[in-house]
């Protein structure tokens, strides 16, 4: 080959370049506290479909398919990946059933074809932490899935789970706990990584101060009213978080009679990320 070592001309050219911000549909991943309704906020999303992995979804107004395996996952977004259908959306439901009942058993199963030895029935089985080191390769494949899906305009809805997490700054001397992902620490990486938005959904719970009861002098506290649900949408040392869009740090979502506007707002604000210009947000 003439042009072996040479730098060649092909795609990659001055007039390829791309400039200025690309607007191309979010993948969002929105883990939140029990009961506070990420599947209810991904049903608001575009023309939603979900594969369902944790069974979860017999109250929501959305299309879905069952997955109980990571052949049917694979081949749901290979469906999808050909086209012919008026979904603008995909939302997996959840991450951590994924990881639990999908992931790990297809790591275990194809662990044990390569063992003489007494197979492994868990994850924790299989010596050294590979276990979670393979399943790391699962992961990827599935993110990239979600990358082809993308390619085709179809924004990704990643529902998890929360777990605490003992955080110990190297700065500190106490440790303290955080809201993650209920993942495995390496999967947790690669997806936070990988998200253009990682949501943490909680209440926002008001009190107010009462007198005790047989105590006049000491006050309590009580709460009051109806908990609203919030968005957070940077990290805080509370919780994990993060955007790429300038979003602010908290959104108070829609009232529940009116949950088919959530998803639209967060949207609005994403893309009026793309309409402000550098200058603007400067001088605001």
């Amino acid at each position: 080959n003439d042009n072996k070592g040479r730098i060649t001309t092909m795609a990659i050219n001055l007039s390829t370049l791309r400039k200025g911000k690309q607007e191309t549909p979010p993948r969002i991943t929105i883990f939140s506290t029990d009961g506070w309704g990420k599947s209810t906020l991904a049903a608001s999303a575009p023309n939603p479909v979900f594969f369902d992995i944790e069974d979860g979804l017999s109250a929501i107004d959305a299309q879905s398919w069952r997955i109980e395996t990571w052949d049917e996952l694979m081949e749901g977004i290979g469906v999808l990946f050909e086209g012919g259908h008026e979904f603008q959306t995909v939302a997996i439901d959840t991450l951590d059933f994924l990881e639990r009942k999908i992931i790990w058993p297809k790591v275990i199963a194809e662990y044990n074809k390569t063992v003489s030895g007494a197979p492994a029935e868990v994850i924790t089985d299989i010596p050294y932490g590979k276990g979670y080191m393979l399943s790391i390769e699962y992961w990827r494949m599935l993110l990239q899935a979600m990358d082809d899906l993308r390619s085709k305009g179809m924004m990704i809805i990643f529902l998890a789970h929360y777990k605490q997490a003992k955080q110990t700054p190297p700065d500190m001397l106490e440790s303290y706990d955080k809201y993650t992902l209920d993942l495995h620490d390496k999967a947790a990486k690669i997806v936070m990584e990988w998200s253009d938005v990682v949501a943490f959904g909680n209440f926002k719970i008001q009190t107010a101060s009462v007198s005790d009861k047989f105590d006049k002098k000491k006050k309590i506290y009580k709460a009051v009213g109806d908990a609203t649900r919030m968005l957070y949408l940077n990290e805080k040392p509370a919780w994990e978080a993060k955007n790429r869009y300038s979003l602010p740090d908290e959104i108070e979502l829609p009232p529940v009679e009116h949950k088919n506007e959530a998803f639209p707002y967060l949207l609005e604000l994403i893309k009026d990320s793309f309409n402000t210009t550098t200058t603007e947000k400067t001088n605001g």
